[in-house]
């Protein structure tokens, strides 16, 4: 049987590394130089490892679900434009202007719709994309949802 590639000291800090940094485990298997089999097989053996792996992506999956989030709902954001206007004989700096302006992001439909799917299935889901599929627009589906309303 071959001796065993595992390092106690370095592994687990190298690929807690990589997880933080947002790595697959197919790369932090590749940064150890180690196959993907083998990495699954520490993770199993070495639990410091895979406590490793967990606790610093745990950070990157909240950063991830919070920017998801804010493309959902949308978001306003502060843009700083610095205007520096020069001399062009000393071309020397003659004045900054530094200028503010208050953006906003618009939601995202897609990821609107992706997040209804995952998080209200039984309204979002493909059951509701079936039921749609029939009428050339959504103003179309409105409407016959509201003149289904009132024959009820």
């Amino acid at each position: 049987m071959a001796k065993s590639k595992y390092d106690p000291k370095t592994f687990p800090a190298k690929a807690g590394e990589l997880a933080s940094k947002g790595y697959s485990n197919k790369q932090i298997a590749e940064s150890l130089r180690i196959g993907e089999d083998t990495f699954y097989s520490y993770v199993k053996k070495h639990p410091k490892f895979a406590k490793s792996l967990t606790d610093n992506r745990v950070p990157v999956t909240i950063k991830v679900q919070e920017a998801y989030l804010s493309r959902c709902i949308g978001f306003d954001y502060e843009q700083q434009m610095t205007k520096i206007t020069k001399d062009l004989e000393t071309k020397k700096t003659q004045n900054v202007e530094i200028s503010k302006t208050n953006k906003k992001v618009l939601p995202h439909v897609g990821a609107c719709k992706n997040w209804l799917k995952v998080h209200m299935p039984e309204v979002w889901g493909d059951e509701v994309k079936k039921a749609i599929e029939g009428f050339e627009s959504f103003s179309d589906l409105m409407l016959e949802l509201a003149k289904e309303e009132e024959d009820a």
